[in-house]
């Protein structure tokens, strides 16, 4: 895949997901770190960045949200 392929497929992640998901699995935050950045529950972070992972996981075929281990 292309890196305007990889960026189309970024932008179509809701923003909230897409930063938490940027600064977990691309900035090194931990979870407990982008909470306090993002001024919520380490849950919400949880919850944003594993639904940015199975958006991921499906539209660039990599099959269930199990499998996501991969995008971490």
């Amino acid at each position: 895949m292309s890196l305007r392929g990889l960026q189309d497929r970024l932008a179509g992640i809701p923003e909230a997901q897409r930063i938490a998901l940027m600064m977990v699995g691309a900035e090194g935050y931990t979870y407990e770190e982008a909470a306090e950045v993002l001024k919520c529950k380490v849950g919400t972070v949880k919850s944003r960045v594993s639904r940015a992972r199975a958006y991921l996981s499906e539209v660039l075929g990599l099959g269930d949200a199990a499998s996501t281990d991969a995008l971490a």
